[in-house]
């Protein structure tokens, strides 16, 4: 009797078996990790409430703040996982484009401004509007862009720059450009950002805190959307980020103008 007789829960999985388990391992380790510190954001609320003194108080909001932080990677690192899975769909629905990339600019502002960074947007022209996409996913990779602009930058500005091309009469494709006044990437590093758990030099991993998986999961994101995404930088010299990814017109809306 050989081992895999002994022990045949020691056997290979099978590649479908295997992604059922990883898919509920995954889960599990959403619920047993996101409930508990969800409450304890609730809770770190509730006492914030409470009479405290200055002391107390940015002892629960440094609490907070860890909790938050560690949601967030959290959040990172699951969707990067079902990403790689595939167990991720687009959800097609009508929205207001212009309003989703204003939202995510004004929701990021605070952060930019508590570092004395200026956080804007520029439009060449109006943007077609209703569209035709999964506006949460945009969203997503739109926050995760500028977190990551944000947390290289430390005095400047982040400029987001959105255009479209036509594609054809009920499509077109959507450009957004990300620059940065920030520290910058070295050439021989750029190929790196986008490679899960890499955050170009190790030096930066020890001074800028995180998984290295924001740029990873907006590669990701992107190719989901059927887009590409691209970085141009040099040390000291900020970063430009670019992604484009084709939208449908909705039939709610009128048509947009034709591009000269």
């Amino acid at each position: 009797m050989n081992a895999g007789d002994r022990h045949p829960n020691t056997q290979r999985l099978e590649p479908e078996e295997f992604r059922r388990l990883k898919s509920e391992f995954l889960a599990g380790v959403n619920d047993e990790f996101r409930t508990p510190l969800t409450g304890i954001v609730g809770m770190t609320d509730l006492l914030l409430e409470t009479r405290l003194d200055a002391r107390q108080r940015d002892y629960v909001l440094a609490a907070r703040r860890c909790a938050e932080e560690t949601l967030e990677h959290l959040g990172s690192l699951l969707e990067f996982a079902a990403l790689v899975a595939g167990h991720l769909r687009l959800e097609e629905s009508d929205f207001d484009l212009q309003e989703v990339l204003q939202s995510v600019v004004a929701d990021l502002g605070p952060s930019a401004r508590e570092r004395g960074v200026r956080l804007f947007m520029t439009l060449a022209r109006p943007l077609p509007n209703p569209v035709v996409g999964d506006a949460v996913r945009l969203r997503q990779i739109l926050v995760q862009l500028l977190a990551n602009a944000i947390k290289f930058t430390p005095a400047g500005e982040i400029e987001l720059t959105a255009t479209w091309t036509r594609l054809s009469p009920g499509s077109f494709r959507l450009q957004i450009v990300l620059r940065d006044t920030g520290i910058g990437i070295p050439a021989d590093q750029l190929l790196l950002v986008f490679e899960s758990f890499r955050q170009g030099d190790s030096g930066l991993t020890r001074k800028y805190s995180g998984l290295g998986l924001g740029l990873a999961l907006v590669q990701e994101l992107v190719h989901l959307m059927h887009g590409e995404v691209t970085a141009e930088s040099s040390p000291g010299e900020g970063a430009v980020l670019t992604f484009w990814i084709p939208l449908l017109l909705s039939d709610a809306g009128d048509p947009p103008e034709t591009r000269p």
